[in-house]
């Protein structure tokens, strides 16, 4: 996100490509759908929106014709690495 005319520093949050896509997608549906109505105000919204924008600019996959599939590989490959399972899971994995 371009910090731009925002007062304060900048802060870089590194994703995965996967983790990205799955973001990516997650966060246009609820703006789309407008569902943060009632849960965020404006700032909130617009720090969100501009995330999505800044997504948009890099990633190739929303374009791709397979965006889709791409995006189900890549929900498919976080929910079933490690850093996906729950606490829980983590620990009964670890153990046996």
């Amino acid at each position: 996100m371009t910090n731009g005319d925002q007062p304060g520093p900048s802060v870089h949050l590194a994703l995965t490509s996967d983790e990205a896509l799955v973001l990516f997608e997650f966060l246009s549906q609820v703006l789309d759908r407008r569902e943060l109505s009632h849960v965020a105000g404006d700032a909130e919204r617009r720090v969100l929106s501009a995330m999505v924008c800044d997504l948009e600019t890099t990633l190739s996959a929303p374009l791709a014709a397979d965006y889709h599939l791409q995006l189900a590989a890549a929900r498919q490959r976080i929910a079933h690495s490690a850093e996906g399972l729950k606490p829980d899971e983590l620990s009964a994995e670890n153990d046996g």
